[in-house]
């Protein structure tokens, strides 16, 4: 090949590159921004808001329930197994 059409080809790699390192930094923005907790939850929400968890009966969801109820949230959980809900109480 000539040494203009690797330039070429070369420059379209980099462009390509640069292109996914963009949208790679924008998904992590938007990822983080929706991970990252808000900085007062009562400032934000009220005194005694209500919060609705799925899955509170084990892992993440459970975890979720602990933390908005140190917070001073009511939580409704909301799980398939009965027993394992309560259980986690």
């Amino acid at each position: 090949m000539e040494q203009s059409t690797l330039n070429f080809i070369y420059l379209l790699a980099v462009i390509g590159a640069l292109a996914f390192v963009l949208w790679a930094a924008k998904i992590l923005w938007a990822l983080l921004k929706a991970v990252l907790p808000a900085k007062d939850f009562k400032e934000r929400y009220g005194h005694a808001s209500w919060a609705v968890v799925t899955g509170g009966s084990d892992g993440i969801g459970l975890a979720f329930c602990k933390e908005l109820a140190a917070l001073g949230f009511n939580i409704a959980m909301v799980a398939r197994n009965k027993a394992k809900m309560e259980q986690a109480l």
